[in-house]
């Protein structure tokens, strides 16, 4: 399951936070891979897919850049 499906099934759980997952490639299946990165995104009351969506983005963005890091050499930097 992805995209707004997730979201759509959190809420549904009445679940207090979703999550956000940097794995590394893996031939057979996405979530497969080493994980890299790893966040928890809470979830409010007055969330709808759009909102949880968004929170969960920029989080995915933040998470993204952090993995990244961890695979340049300790004197490159990232914007």
């Amino acid at each position: 399951m992805h995209g707004d499906k997730v979201h759509a099934a959190v809420l549904k759980a009445k679940a207090k936070e979703s999550g956000v997952t940097v794995h590394r490639v893996h031939p057979d299946t996405v979530d497969l891979g080493e994980v890299i990165v790893q966040r928890r995104v809470p979830v409010h009351d007055s969330d709808d897919v759009p909102t949880l969506s968004a929170r969960v983005l920029a989080v995915e963005h933040e998470a993204i850049v952090e993995a990244i890091r961890r695979f340049l050499p300790s004197q490159a930097t990232v914007s």
